[in-house]
């Protein structure tokens, strides 16, 4: 496994223009094309994977359900957080949505887990001087819990930094002035429909 830097910039939609303009006129380049990421969460009952999140525990995950456009092939994802740093273990699952018994599983660590969330948003993918840049747009939350289904648009953008383990922060402040600061979709998304805090 390797393990991997992350850094987030909250930023709005005009400033996501203005930074993607700059870096492309300084050879940014396509690493991928865009497109639509759709992300269902899954968590315990009493949500202990957001808590756990919120509070800093380590080590601590997150388990998800990818896939993207209308793909019918899901990726089931786990985003661990360790001591060491951050990484993630992917496997390709094949799960009909219609069967909701499928859609819940046993973690080893949490037990129980069953779907919280469904998070989709535009994604722009680039390459920047050993960086890894995705550009997050048009972010939805939907809550999936609960007799009346919500959903909230969320107002600002995320800018995305991954890079290697031995890459500094300060190397990625002197590229990206923005303030770095933490922006968990899934947080946010979980605070806002399920009225906590």
């Amino acid at each position: 496994m390797s393990f991997r830097k992350e850094f987030k910039f909250r930023v709005s939609y005009s400033d996501l223009i203005l930074i993607k303009k700059k870096l492309l006129y300084d050879k940014m380049s396509v690493l991928h094309p865009a497109r639509k990421v759709n992300s269902l969460y899954f968590d315990t009952k009493n949500l202990k994977m957001f808590t756990e999140s919120e509070e800093g525990t380590l080590p601590r995950k997150k388990v998800r359900l990818r896939w993207y456009n209308k793909s019918e092939t899901q990726n089931l994802e786990e985003k661990v957080s360790s001591l060491e740093g951050r990484f993630k273990k992917v496997k390709n699952v094949d799960i009909s949505f219609e069967k909701s018994d499928e859609l819940s599983f046993l973690d080893s660590d949490y037990g129980k887990i069953t779907p919280s969330l469904l998070i989709t948003y535009n994604r722009n993918y680039y390459s920047y001087k050993n960086l890894r840049i995705t550009f997050d747009q048009e972010i939805e939350y939907q809550r999936i819990r609960g007799i009346t289904p919500l959903s909230k648009k969320e107002k600002e953008c995320v800018v995305e930094i991954k890079a290697p383990k031995d890459v500094s922060a300060d190397y990625v402040s002197s590229i990206f002035h923005n303030p770095t600061e933490r922006f968990s979709k899934y947080a946010r998304g979980i605070i806002s429909l399920y009225k906590l805090f």
